[in-house]
């Protein structure tokens, strides 16, 4: 199909109906004027391809600028709730770092509890 899609454009079809032409002829659907075009472009497919790479590295840097890179163990949590409580945050300033990085709300209660007696907080146990 890819081939014959090709020929169509050398032979000066437009885009557009090259995809009409292939459904009559092969007896399926008419592929899509975005397939066909990277069929009939040198080069198309792999413009293409880089620049949806590229915009998915872009989509995938603002979903995590905010939060901490990749996931993490509750027991790795733990040690972090540990050590930002040992540089002498408060247990609200802790509950929103874990908050932005991380995506957990946890109470100032659950806090002190996991700091105090090295426990994970209830939340981290049934997840």
């Amino acid at each position: 199909m890819m081939v014959r899609a090709q020929e169509l454009r050398d032979a000066g079809w437009a885009t557009t109906r090259i995809g009409a032409l292939l459904a009559r002829e092969f007896g399926c659907p008419a592929p899509s004027v975005n397939t066909i075009w990277c069929w009939v472009q040198p080069g198309a497919r792999d413009r293409q391809t880089a620049a949806q790479r590229a915009q998915q590295r872009r989509d995938r840097a603002a979903a995590a600028s905010f939060s901490f890179p990749g996931r993490r163990s509750p027991q790795w949590k733990l040690g972090r709730l540990r050590a930002l409580r040992g540089q002498g945050l408060s247990l609200a300033a802790i509950a929103g770092v874990m908050r932005l990085d991380f995506g957990d709300e946890l109470s100032t209660a659950a806090i002190r509890e996991a700091v105090e007696q090295d426990k994970l907080p209830r939340v981290w146990r049934t997840a």
